[in-house]
């Protein structure tokens, strides 16, 4: 059995408030983390669906179970309609690299913008205010 698979398995056998104890050896859940998995129930994830989102935030956001982001991806996984953790894997990883293309393209691109706001800047010809104008549109093509 892989990893993947082991995982899988740990996600489909054990409740979110178990799994949750299981992270802090054994320590209860805070009320609002119990209160939170409430809430995504009630927004139709299955237990296993809702461990792999517990695990996804989690490994995101340096082991802190943001609410407002839980809830929307909760939300999101709903209308996409999955029940599986196999499922929510398999989206949280499509996601994951959706967000990370992106993040690298923006940074490609802002460093594009920055570079040609330093040659304008070297533009000896150019005054302050033109400088300026250029630093504006810059920005805001970007």
């Amino acid at each position: 059995m892989t990893k993947r698979e082991k995982l899988i398995e740990y996600f489909k056998t054990v409740t979110p408030e178990e799994f949750l104890m299981d992270l802090q050896k054994g320590s209860k859940p805070i009320e609002a983390d119990l209160k939170l998995i409430k809430e995504i129930r009630e927004i139709g994830l299955s237990n296993e669906a809702i461990n792999v989102l517990i695990h996804y935030i989690l490994i995101k956001s340096d082991m802190k179970l943001n609410k407002n982001y839980a809830l929307k991806i909760a939300s999101h996984w709903n209308e996409k309609r999955v029940t599986t953790a196999d499922e929510a894997m398999k989206l949280a990883k499509q996601e994951h690299e959706i967000y990370g293309n992106y993040k690298n393209s923006y940074k490609e691109s802002s460093a594009e913008r920055l570079k040609a706001i330093e040659v304008a800047a070297k533009d000896l010809s150019m005054t302050n205010e033109q400088l300026g104008q250029f630093v504006r549109s810059t920005l805001k093509s970007g």
